[in-house]
């Protein structure tokens, strides 16, 4: 077979999906003409086919250098990028390609995809929007543009684009999970019940669809038919399921048994799931759990755990495995059956003392401490947390001490009040142990819906928690205390965005209570 044959019978295994012999022939063809352009483009489309993309991003690299110019390869290139999250590097890449080609609908799509990746929501809708101009049947822009307006909270502009690829193509599943999450942030979750239910229709094992119906369920309090399809979790592309060679516990007899159970969340999610310790331990079982470093001396004092460990030390041996949030499912938790015996957690006895000299017990105006803002890693922080600002009305009341329990860089919101109204504690809090100990000095924690909340209902102190107007599915709906935490109190949005309104809920209470004798 002569050079020509081979690139030949490489393009035509390329084209009928045979990748790993399309790339073996391409190899072979290139290794007599290695400055073949046609050639290292297709080998690197065909790494980038197989996944293989810091390969691709050398094949094309040097096409690049025989070919400066060409749109295909500054095009796939920056798909490539945007696979190995290289957002940055992928708009640049985008926006040659725009200069050899700006008629080319797909090179604004994936434009917009690359400054999606960075938080260029505005960026995003405009070449989104160009995509579609230049071809109005790229329902993948559509999609993306909904999603991005969505993003910047045009919630009814994002519903009319939803609603439009249901015009041109009334079978688009996705879609319909889309609409589904975007009418169901607006309260209307009857609506978004049905959406999730005919993106189910078209695709029954649709696991995003699935796992987003799970969330409403256990919204509206249905917690049986939650449960079920919470598990779906594991199927979505960015949660991670750790890798055993042990069962994962399905509600086996644990009888002399040693099972290990992981957090695959955030902090509160740990602090909130890790309370069903005690019904695994009623189980003769020995009880190994894996958690956060921050959460390590805390959780030392739960009842129940043989041993704990950081989520970076070696696992020992077990004979069965759980992650946290798996445990309602297997219990069948229901709002009666939630274990909810309070507290769950204490300080450690070291840490008893620790901040006597900050907290005066002979002081006697109102302490309460304060958080505006969670991890701005997760998804939904954006919706979740405030800005200190909107807690300035609680600082004008009278015999009240405010303490800011903040950590990361919201934390340099309190620049703005350095006149000492707000006591800023940021440099004693090194764990959830301090943060433990701060909060049983105080008579109130008022905070976002962060894992300080969760802490503090754990710990069996009064605690107020300010929720948008669609919260997560832990705090439920038209309720405003919690099943989870006898001792919190809820105050929801009314209207999405209105944190004004929630603090004028706030103060009204907080009046009322401080007003009253000083729990004790």
């Amino acid at each position: 077979m002569n050079a020509q044959d081979i690139f030949a019978a490489a393009i035509r295994s390329h084209e009928s999906g045979e990748l790993k012999r399309a790339e073996q022939l391409y190899q072979k063809f290139l290794f007599h003409y290695p400055n073949h352009p046609k050639a290292l483009i297709n080998l690197g489309n065909v790494s980038k086919d197989l996944g293989k993309y810091h390969k691709a991003i050398s094949t094309y690299s040097k096409a690049l250098r025989l070919q400066p110019n060409s749109t295909e390869i500054y095009y796939n290139l920056g798909i490539v990028l945007i696979n190995i999250g290289k957002f940055r590097e992928a708009e640049h890449s985008f926006e040659l390609a725009i200069k050899m080609n700006p008629d080319f609908a797909g090179v604004y799509y994936y434009l917009g995809i690359s400054q999606k990746g960075q938080g260029k929501n505005e960026d995003a809708i405009k070449n989104f929007s160009h995509a579609i101009q230049l071809n109005p049947e790229l329902i993948e822009a559509y999609n993306e543009l909904g999603l991005a307006l969505k993003r910047v909270g045009e919630f009814e502009q994002a519903e009319k684009i939803f609603r439009k690829i249901l015009d041109l193509d009334p079978n688009y599943a996705i879609v319909y999970n889309n609409l589904a999450n975007l009418i169901q942030k607006q309260g209307r979750f009857s609506e978004a019940m049905n959406y999730y239910n005919c993106a189910l229709d078209l695709i029954p094992n649709f696991c995003e669809a699935l796992f987003s119906r799970s969330l409403l369920h256990l919204l509206k309090g249905n917690f049986e038919k939650g449960w079920l399809d919470f598990e779906y979790r594991w199927k979505l592309i960015d949660v991670h399921k750790k890798k055993f060679d042990k069962p994962q516990w399905k509600g086996e007899s644990l009888t002399g048994k040693t099972i290990f159970l992981w957090a695959e969340q955030g902090l509160g999610d740990t602090i909130q799931f890790i309370r069903y310790v005690s019904l695994i331990k009623k189980s003769g079982s020995i009880l190994v759990v894996q958690c956060h470093p921050y959460l390590l001396e805390i959780l030392s004092s739960v009842e129940g755990i043989d041993r704990l460990i950081s989520k970076d030390e070696d696992v020992l041996d077990f004979d069965f495995h759980i992650p946290l949030l798996s445990l309602p499912g297997i219990f069948k938790t229901t709002l009666d059956t939630i274990p909810n015996d309070i507290p769950y957690i204490n300080p450690p006895p070291e840490y008893k003392d620790k901040f006597h000299e900050i907290f005066d017990p002979h002081d006697k105006h109102f302490k309460i401490g304060i958080v505006w803002g969670g991890n701005p890693q997760n998804r939904r922080d954006y919706d979740r947390s405030c800005r200190l600002q909107y807690f300035q009305p609680l600082l004008e009341l009278n015999d009240v001490s405010i303490f800011s329990l903040q950590k990361g860089q919201q934390a340099r919101e309190l620049d703005k009040y350095p006149d000492g109204r707000i006591n800023n504690l940021v440099q004693l809090l090194h764990n959830f142990a301090d943060t433990a100990a701060v909060v049983m000095n105080l008579d109130l924690v008022i905070t976002v819906d962060t894992a300080v909340a969760h802490l503090a209902g754990a710990l069996g102190k009064q605690v107020w928690i300010l929720l948008p107007f669609c919260p997560d599915w832990r705090w439920m709906l038209n309720r405003d205390d919690s099943p989870w935490y006898p001792t919190m109190r809820l105050f929801r949005q009314l209207k999405p965005g209105d944190w004004k309104g929630v603090f004028n809920q706030v103060k009204k209470a907080l009046n009322k209570m401080t007003t009253k004798k000083k729990p004790h």
